[in-house]
């Protein structure tokens, strides 16, 4: 909107000089405007000007559209979520305890409750803008939420939630990767299918986003698709379809990586070692790395981008250890895990098995060897790859070996790196025993002038607020030393905490 120009032109220079000429007339605007009067310049020549904008902006007839208007969403067969549940979700979008979000649309779904309907449009927005949260708020929908996510294309992700494949060649990107996803988990082989039929027109950038989902219902099914796709110009796309090939025991890359790590090791006869002050070992281990890395390894992804504080050579020992099933190990050389470990110690090429080893445990999720490699990591030297094992074990079994590090310390100290990666990777839901004796080392922690509260420290207790069983929440608050001299470098901390603790029991107990 502008003001008409003889307005602009007497404001600039001045009822003082001149004054407001209105123009008045016998239409609406004209009769509005002949009732200022013209003696009060000032006056008038604001008046003229609310006029006109006042006159622009409701003045005028909407402009005639032959579109049709959308038919109304179907009524809802599923509740929705009460009043309370209702604000939490309206607090937690608003970016308030949004930490705890993950878990609240998990229950929602569970207990079958959707969204009310002036919410939607955050959570369509939400998965807009972080697609980590497409697939969990689905269920939260309802007819309405799909239907409004028709009338914005920002919000066609959704339109891959459903079993109309073809949206496969008309949908948007974020509703095909959708679509391939829930096909996937549904029906492994069809969702290959289609991904196939496409695959030689898809951008680069594309087939890299679409390899992931093939991570669902993996199978040697998808073997012959997967070895194509190690020759594939993006590089994205040959790592992925690597680490799937691993996976797969039957694959033909398996057999060609297990095949390159048979003559690497061998066991040698005992003699000092370079570790624990000389101490004579029973037996020892000898690595017989590659003379060279040839194009069939080239093609296996072995020397590309290999990183290894030893030169390339040890680079492509992480890269073939990593790949094969760690269980390999004991039947080519004929010792337990903690054996070969054993042997490993003191090795010129130790961190590199080490290293090799923590990737193989973590793609073939062999518990076993994580279990037994543990220790190894639970030392500063190793401890940045801790959280690659602590990943593969079960719950239970993180919380038993964080509990028995912690115990086992001179001093329960959360600074420590060690004890401060093995809280942080106990990502799981953690059970009401692993709860109280965090909070118990918790409470000594805070009653101790010795314990440092940084920024790190704080954001791990933000995470523990969203890990600990909320039942305890009440039970949570009690026993700290609020009268000890060091409370007050603790108190902002353990309070921000307990604030999330007992905004998650609130939000579970609501829906």
């Amino acid at each position: 909107m502008s003001l008409p120009s003889d307005i602009v032109s007497d404001a600039l220079v001045g009822t003082e000089r001149q004054a407001a000429a209105l123009q008045t007339g016998a239409d609406a605007l004209g009769r509005v405007l002949s009732q200022l009067d013209p003696a009060q310049r000032e006056a008038a020549l604001l008046g003229a000007a609310g006029v006109h904008a006042t006159y622009h902006r409701v003045g005028a007839l909407p402009i005639p559209s032959d579109a049709v208007a959308p038919s109304p969403a179907p009524a809802e067969d599923i509740p929705y979520c009460g009043p309370v549940a209702n604000d939490h979700l309206r607090m937690m979008l608003a970016g308030q305890y949004s930490e705890v979000l993950h878990e609240w649309l998990a229950a929602a779904a569970k207990v079958r409750k959707i969204a009310r309907p002036e919410l939607l449009p955050k959570l369509l927005e939400l998965g807009r803008t972080k697609p980590e949260f497409r697939e969990p708020i689905l269920p939260l929908l309802g007819h309405r939420g799909r239907w409004l996510a028709t009338l914005n294309a920002d919000w066609g992700y959704v339109a891959g939630d459903g079993e109309d494949e073809s949206i496969w060649q008309t949908g948007s990107r974020p509703a095909r990767v959708l679509l391939l996803q829930r096909l996937r988990a549904r029906d492994p082989n069809r969702a290959r299918e289609l991904l196939v039929s496409t695959w030689a027109q898809e951008p680069a950038e594309e087939r890299a986003r679409f390899m992931p989902a093939l991570r669902t219902g993996l199978s040697f099914s998808d073997e012959p698709f997967l070895e194509t796709a190690l020759d594939d110009r993006r590089k994205e796309v040959r790592d992925e379809a690597a680490r799937l090939l691993a996976i797969i025991p039957e694959s033909r890359f398996s057999a060609r990586m297990i095949e390159r790590a048979r003559p690497l090791l061998r066991l040698t006869a005992g003699g000092p070692s370079k570790a624990k002050g000389g101490k004579k070992k029973t037996s020892g281990l000898e690595v017989v790395l590659p003379e060279s890395c040839d194009a069939a390894m080239r093609r296996d992804g072995i020397g590309v981008a290999a990183q290894s504080g030893k030169g390339e050579k040890g680079g492509w020992l992480v890269q073939i250890v990593g790949a094969v099933p760690p269980k390999l190990w004991p039947e080519i050389l004929g010792k337990l895990p903690s054996e070969i470990l054993a042997a490993a110690e003191g090795n010129d090429w130790e961190s590199e098995l080490l290293g090799g080893w923590v990737q193989a445990a973590g793609l073939h999720r062999d518990i076993d060897w994580a279990e037994t490699l543990l220790p190894a990591f639970a030392e500063a030297k190793y401890g940045s790859q801790l959280d690659s094992l602590m990943g593969v074990l079960p719950p239970e079994k993180r919380e038993t070996v964080a509990l028995k590090t912690m115990a086992q310390a001179k001093k329960q100290d959360f600074n420590d790196p060690i004890q401060f990666m093995l809280l942080q990777e106990c990502r799981h839901a953690w059970s009401a025993g692993f709860t109280r004796r965090i909070l118990e080392y918790m409470r000594a922690a805070c009653a101790s002038e010795k314990q440092s509260f940084g920024w790190q420290l704080r954001e791990l207790t933000r995470g523990f607020a969203c890990r600990m069983d909320p039942a305890l929440a009440k039970e949570a608050e009690a026993r700290w030393p609020t009268d000890s001299a060091a409370w007050e470098h603790s108190a902002e901390t353990i309070n921000q905490m307990l604030a999330i603790l007992q905004f998650r029991r609130a939000t579970l107990e609501a829906l």
